[in-house]
């Protein structure tokens, strides 16, 4: 026969009783301390495993470096609790309040904490992962060099919040709250964007390396420096941004707008931009190597001295585009419209010469 897991009744502990043993250096273990006032109580350093905070009052109170493991904290206030070094295992933490809490330096991992509030949350070093977090609230958090991963954020509210040197990796930012929010070497590695409208972002020097942002719509947003490689942006709005030095190498843009986009030698190795709508962009000194722009769109166009060797060109339109010195070596141009060809440079037969060659042997 199975034997039958019954959970024992939890010993219940009061303010006092609490606080003693983890003065003693105790390990509080198994127990139920649910509601109790904790507020400004010292806790600091404490080791606690399977204990019940649910809906207890700990504004304020001091639990630096102290370890929590399978706790929960349903329904706590916790507004300025400081828990910096601390560490929080697979606790349940919904509808908890953690507003202005000092957090620097925690961990938190595999927490089932949906509807957090961890507005203007000191952050900075601290490291989220693995968690049920929808609808976490970090609007005026202090997020420098905080790294957040592989974490369900659906709705995830960072108004108002300034990111810095920070990880945000397979963020479902679809339905995100971005309003005034500004990022700075923020690396978004599979992160989910599709179909978002972030107009005007501000993402300069971020990664979107593999991220997914199709149908995504970025009207005007500052993407300077920003690298893109092998993300996807099929169908994406990139009209008017502003992406000086950007890295789009490998990404997928076909029926992408680039209209009037601001892209001074960004860099589109390898990328496909079949279909894409490149009109009125500032595309001076792009490289273009072995892009994929069949049936392209770079009507009115600034192509001054951009590379597209080895690029297929086939139909594109490049009415009114500004080609001076634009380098054409060794494209594939079938259908297509160049009306200012005579001031690019062409193939290179040397180099092509030597692209080509093959031992006799």
């Amino acid at each position: 026969m199975s034997e039958t897991k019954v959970d024992l009744p939890r010993e219940i502990l009061d303010a006092e009783q609490l606080q003693a043993r983890v003065a003693n250096g105790q390990m509080v273990g198994g127990v139920r301390v649910a509601g109790l006032d904790l507020r400004e109580a010292k806790l600091c350093g404490g080791q606690f495993q399977r204990v019940d905070f649910s809906g207890c009052k700990l504004d304020g109170a001091d639990l630096r470096e102290s370890l929590f493991a399978e706790c929960e904290f349903d329904g706590a206030s916790m507004v300025g609790v400081d828990l910096r070094h601390g560490l929080l295992g697979s606790c349940q933490l919904a509808d908890v309040d953690m507003r202005e809490a000092k957090l620097c330096s925690l961990i938190m991992d595999s927490a089932k904490a949906p509807r957090l509030n961890l507005r203007g949350a000191d952050l900075r070093r601290s490291t989220v992962s693995r968690g049920a977090l929808e609808g976490l609230v970090l609007s005026g958090a202090k997020l420098e060099a905080f790294s957040l991963l592989d974490c369900e954020v659906a709705g995830l509210d960072l108004r108002e919040t300034a990111l810095v040197g920070s990880l945000l990796m397979g963020a479902d930012m679809r339905a995100a709250k971005l309003e005034g929010a500004r990022f700075e070497r923020v690396v978004f590695s599979n992160a989910d964007f599709s179909e978002a409208a972030f107009p005007k972002l501000d993402a300069k020097v971020c990664q979107f390396t593999g991220a997914k942002l199709d149908g995504a719509s970025f009207v005007g947003a500052n993407f300077e420096r920003a690298n893109f490689q092998g993300a996807s942006l099929v169908r994406a709005d990139l009209s008017e941004i502003h992406g000086v030095g950007a890295m789009f190498a490998e990404a997928d843009l076909s029926g992408a707008s680039l209209r009037s986009a601001r892209l001074y030698q960004a860099l589109f190795l390898d990328a496909v931009l079949e279909g894409s709508d490149c009109s009125g962009a500032d595309m001076r000194q792009c490289i273009f190597h072995r892009a994929r722009c069949h049936q392209a769109r770079f009507l009115g166009a600034r192509l001054a001295e951009a590379d597209l060797s080895e690029a297929d060109i086939r139909e594109v339109d490049m009415s009114g585009a500004q080609m001076f010195r634009a380098r054409l070596h060794n494209v594939q141009d079938q259908g297509a419209h160049i009306p200012n060809r005579a001031v690019t440079l062409g193939t290179d037969p040397e180099l092509a010469a030597a692209q080509n060659w093959q031992p006799k042997y």
